[in-house]
């Protein structure tokens, strides 16, 4: 009964004859708010017809509807979407541009194997497509990409296919590979040459015609990458070489790939003549699928003569089955060829498995960065070319697990050595960006200034998640106060000699801030609001100066606030916000207050001591219109009171009640709480632990029958097969009327007992129409 789907994903041939079945599912899943969506109906070779893109269900204006609702309702806008895969899905030019128009958010679209696409053209500079991906479509003639804010383009496995391309200010990366002529190559460039900030291009050339006059391509001036894919058997490929290198004079990084075509016998030819040119700026050539023909060897000195800036030659032998002699022979042959100054890699025996030092850079870099920052330092003594990948890692996680279990023996020269770790690291760091930037060790305020540092450091970096935990074992910390004057631009403070008034120095891309043992006050979280631009999460643990916190602004980005053992928190103000998920837990009677929040649907507090308090809260949570989720935590309360209704929680779906093992007043609350939730679907129903030494054997207070009419779904948590445990499930048996399931998860403690007891004593009680379910 989730109310969301991130990824739905459909993997199966099916055709034309699902229809009304995909469509339904497309239905659902747009209506569940999902983010990524994919079909993939591939028939591999069958003659079926295939599915027709649904072009109505993403049409707004067409008045289609999901759940009775239409697309015009603005709940119900496909406005979740990031990334849509279409693969044996026939997607027609005005499918393309409905997608387009109706999915605000889309930043992936992947299209493969649809008979339907011919002309497609892409405009707009409103579209937030970053990547379009386009493969095997039969009848793709064109592609227009104009007025746009996509990065990367890829077109696959078409022929003879016209581009055109005009005001696209952020496409970095193109992919072409669909076998061009010369002259379709020339006539590509010239298209590529209005792309002003392409960096990286990969191309594909086979049975190319030789013997033609080849006319000079126009500059690729931005050009740092460039991959080149040909024919094993066709060397006519590579003379078209020192043109293309001409026309890209800042290249950087060349990358030649053979494709095998599984050839018999060893082509004894070698390359065309090429003519001398000097290649000012090109330091890095890879070339794979390397046998050792002729044809290899004269394009290693090619690049040894003619590339003045050359600091590394990478060869790759070739995968098929003659890898090692193709091995040996780049060590007789090419290794005493390589001048001084240049490095030849990828020639260590890795063994017939071993793929891994083949990859590129890039990969490697992103394999290391989900290492822990220790572990994927110590990669640094593999190889030359392995000692300072990890300095490129984009997540900086600095974190010390030996020493964070000896908290309460933890000296000024531990914390001292693991500052030094801290600014070694930084100090050895590469990446223009850092992703993740966390600290967690137990630092307290003796440690200001590294600490102030390490923030500017990675905000310097354009960081998206940003975490300080500086916890001690049983939570004693001199608390680090947080430091306002680094986030406020209106002060000035300077980052690397750069005020936070210059526009480059905006914290504009922080997403994510988590700060636990930190002194936030009420003026230093609206500092961090004000001056985060996009910062979406934001979580508050420990912190011993938050008061009264007020969220304020439609203008804000923040979805979801953590506020957590806060010891002096009197009250939360949250207005005018397009928050999502708001988590108060840990501090007693905190007075909250909710006005004109229409995005908010999911809520966690807790209340302790008092019914009045709770409903004190239901009046607030009243006016939060859209709340599908509430999770409430209840214990300690007093019993023996009477109960005043309480307000309507009109939209709830899903209650979430935690209540004390030994508190069995908490469930007499229940049919108040229910009647509260008329279209509630599921209750989930947790006993959280008190160490107690002996079993209850009281049942829960006499609660009055109140039919429920929607309640299909209960789970109780933490059964034990106490008395009031069975009282609890014939409560629920006797009084949801739409009741489909009910799931019993037992005790961690006893979970054989329970789980005996449950099947024993609640099965041969189960109606018929109803599924019991023991975890």
């Amino acid at each position: 009964m989730a109310p969301t789907i991130d990824k739905f994903k459909i993997r199966f041939r099916l055709d034309e004859n699902a229809k009304d079945d995909i469509d339904k599912w497309i239905t659902f899943a747009v209506s569940k708010k999902v983010q990524t969506l994919e079909l993939n109906l591939n028939k591999i070779g069958q003659t079926l017809e295939n599915y027709c893109f649904p072009n109505k269900l993403f049409d707004r204006k067409c008045g289609y509807s999901l759940k009775r609702h239409s697309f015009n309702d603005p709940l119900m806008e496909i406005k979740f979407l990031k990334s849509l895969v279409l693969r044996s899905v026939d997607v027609d030019d005005e499918g393309l541009n409905k997608i387009l128009n109706n999915c605000p958010v889309l930043e992936h679209l992947f299209i493969m194997d649809s008979c339907k696409l011919v002309k497609p053209g892409i405009h707009e500079k409103g579209l937030a497509l970053k990547s379009l991906d386009i493969r095997s479509c039969c009848q793709l003639e064109s592609v227009e990409i104009c007025d746009s804010n996509i990065v990367f383009f890829n077109c696959f496995g078409a022929s003879s296919i016209t581009l055109r391309f005009d005001n696209l200010q952020e496409l970095e990366k193109i992919c072409i590979c669909n076998g061009l002529s010369w002259k379709e190559l020339h006539d590509m460039f010239c298209q590529l040459s209005h792309v002003p900030c392409l960096q990286v291009l990969e191309l594909d050339l086979y049975h190319v015609q030789g013997a033609v006059e080849l006319l000079p391509l126009p500059k690729l001036q931005k050009l740092k990458q460039l991959t080149i894919k040909v024919v094993e058997p066709d060397e006519d490929g590579f003379f078209m070489l020192p043109y293309l290198l001409e026309a890209c004079p800042n290249l950087q990084r060349l990358r030649v790939l053979r494709i095998s075509l599984l050839v018999e016998e060893n082509p004894n030819r070698g390359v065309r003549q090429m003519p001398k040119k000097d290649y000012q700026y090109l330091e890095v050539v890879e070339m794979f699928e390397y046998h050792g023909w002729t044809s290899d060897v004269e394009l290693f000195l090619y690049f040894i003569q003619n590339c003045v800036a050359l600091k590394k030659l990478v060869i790759g032998p070739t995968t098929l089955k003659d890898k090692n002699p193709a091995r040996y022979h780049a060590h007789r042959e090419l290794k005493p060829r390589t001048p001084v100054g240049v490095e030849l890699d990828g020639l260590r025996n890795l063994g017939p498995d071993d793929l891994l030092s083949r990859l590129p850079d890039e990969i490697l870099v992103s394999i290391l960065s989900s290492f822990p920052l220790k572990e994927a330092a110590a990669t640094s003594l593999l190889s030359r070319r392995w000692r300072y990948l990890w300095c490129q890692t984009d997540h900086l996680v600095f974190e010390d697990w030996e020493r964070w279990s000896l908290m309460d023996t933890l000296s000024s020269k531990e914390s001292n050595e693991y500052m030094s770790w801290v600014d070694h690291i930084i100090h050895q760091h590469k990446s223009p960006t850092v992703d993740e930037f966390k600290i967690r060790f137990g630092l307290d305020e003796n440690a200001t200034a590294a600490i102030d540092k390490w923030i500017k450091y990675a905000i310097s970096k354009n960081v998206q998640t940003l975490e300080l935990a500086l916890v001690r074992s049983h939570g004693t910390c001199g608390h680090h106060c947080f430091p306002n004057k680094i986030f406020d631009r209106k002060r000035g403070s300077s980052l690397k000699r750069h005020s936070f008034n210059d526009p480059l120095m905006e914290i504009k891309f922080l997403k994510s801030l988590i700060l636990r043992f930190v002194d936030v006050d009420d003026d230093g979280i609206k500092i961090i609001l004000n001056n985060c631009l996009v910062l979406e999460h934001l979580s508050i643990v420990y912190s011993c100066k938050l008061v009264k916190p007020e969220i304020r602004g439609k203008g804000l980005v923040l979805k979801n606030l953590d506020i957590e053992s806060c010891s002096q928190l009197e009250s939360v103000e949250i207005c005018d916000s397009n928050i999502v998920f708001f988590n108060c837990l840990g501090a007693s009677s905190v007075t909250l207050r909710f006005d004109n929040l229409q995005k908010l649907e999911k809520i966690c507090i807790d209340k302790r001591h008092s019914w009045k308090d709770v409903n004190d809260m239901f009046c607030q949570i009243s006016c939060v219109p859209y709340l599908q989720v509430l999770e409430l935590t209840l214990y300690c309360v007093e019993g023996g009171i009477e109960l005043h209704p309480f307000p309507m929680l009109q939209k709830l779906e899903q209650l979430i009640i935690k209540v004390s093992e030994k508190d069995e007043d908490g469930f007499f609350v229940l049919p108040s709480l229910l009647e509260a939730c008329p279209n509630l679907q599921s209750l989930t129903i947790m006993r959280f632990s008190w160490p107690i030494g002996e079993k209850p054997n009281r049942g829960v207070r006499q609660m009055a029958k109140e039919p429920h009419q929607s309640l299909e779904v209960v789970k109780m948590v933490e059964y034990h097969g106490w008395t009031s445990d069975g009282e609890l499930f014939m409560y629920f048996i006797q009084n949801c009327v739409a009741l489909k399931k009910l799931v019993i998860k037992p005790t961690r403690r006893d979970q054989s007992t329970a789980r005996y007891h449950a099947q024993q004593e609640l099965k041969p009680r189960t109606p018929v129409g109803v599924e019991l379910v023991i975890l």
